[in-house]
């Protein structure tokens, strides 16, 4: 964890979107707050905050290291580290779970746990090599 790690974490609470994200951001470095990573919790925030990086000049990944959260294709084109919860299989579950209540068939286990990945590409690569 971060904590064992003897870092701190700085949670900043702002709407789930691109201008949320970068409102966020433009915070906490006007704050004087000079984080070495972000951890987005969505990916939408994370496009705010590579927005706000990157208008002053701040280089991702090596003043800032970026990552969100979904995986989407956006973030995928932009090589922002994110984690993917795999929506798509998340999604057939839910649908098979539905049908079956339809169906009147045999549901699925009420809880199935899907695990996430942490994708890593070029906007954390830096703080990745030197832990």
């Amino acid at each position: 964890t971060m904590r064992a790690a003897g870092l701190t974490p700085h949670i900043v609470p702002t709407d789930i979107t691109t201008e949320g994200g970068y409102r966020a951001t433009c915070g906490l470095l006007d704050d004087g707050y000079r984080p070495s990573a972000l951890f987005c919790g969505s990916d939408a925030l994370a496009l705010g905050a590579w927005d706000a990086l990157t208008e002053r000049h701040l280089a991702i990944p090596d003043d800032i290291a970026l990552v969100g959260y979904d995986n989407t294709d956006i973030v995928r084109r932009l090589d922002i580290t994110s984690v993917d919860q795999h929506t798509h299989t998340q999604g057939k579950i839910a649908a098979e779970a539905v049908l079956a209540a339809c169906t009147g068939d045999t549901p699925p286990p009420e809880v199935q746990l899907v695990q996430p990945n942490l994708i890593e590409r070029a906007s954390s690569t830096s703080v990745h090599h030197h832990v």
